[in-house]
């Protein structure tokens, strides 16, 4: 769903909210995150503080730390929804944990109370399934395979594991 279709979801009051930060994990801001999608429409809550994390590579081996993050409420409500998003050189390492402590330094009114410690990170996660009987069957067996094999992600995101959900999505070829 669009950004846009979520938050009159929100405005609507058919979710209810409560106490927490959700950090929703997201590689593109231009759609809401599965994860995020399925929390509100499965369990009908959403934290009471909302942060997209999302992040875009730019095409120099670093990037400056006065360039790195771009912070904004979303949404005015307290205490709202933030898109943070960061950008990474692409020999760096993507890092949301450093990422949101910066930004909680850099903008303690639009992250008011963010307690790390605390706050729980949303993955989602491809799960591959073939289905198809062509001849092109092979090649997507080995993709299936390739995607189970994959880095696990967090492990190479540096996220806290105990406080970690992931959301897996089956995706037919």
């Amino acid at each position: 769903m669009s950004p846009a279709q979520f938050l009159d979801i929100v405005d609507a009051g058919e979710v209810t909210r409560v106490a927490g930060t959700g950090v929703f994990v997201t590689p593109s801001a231009e759609r809401i995150p599965v994860a995020l999608g399925v929390m509100m429409n499965q369990q009908h809550a959403l934290p009471q503080q909302v942060i997209l994390f999302t992040w875009e590579t730019a095409h120099a081996p670093v990037v400056a730390d006065h360039e790195r993050l771009t912070i904004r409420d979303i949404h005015s409500p307290e205490p709202g929804i933030v898109l943070l998003t960061a950008r990474y050189g692409y020999r760096e390492r993507i890092h949301p944990v450093r990422a949101l402590e910066e930004a909680a330094a850099l903008e303690p009114g639009i992250l008011r109370g963010l307690d790390l410690s605390k706050a729980v990170f949303y993955l989602q996660l491809p799960v591959v399934e073939v289905v198809t009987r062509s001849p092109a069957r092979f090649a997507r067996e080995v993709f299936a395979l390739l995607t189970r094999m994959r880095t696990d992600p967090v492990k190479q995101l540096s996220l806290p594991r105990e406080r970690t959900v992931i959301i897996g999505r089956e995706a037919q070829l």
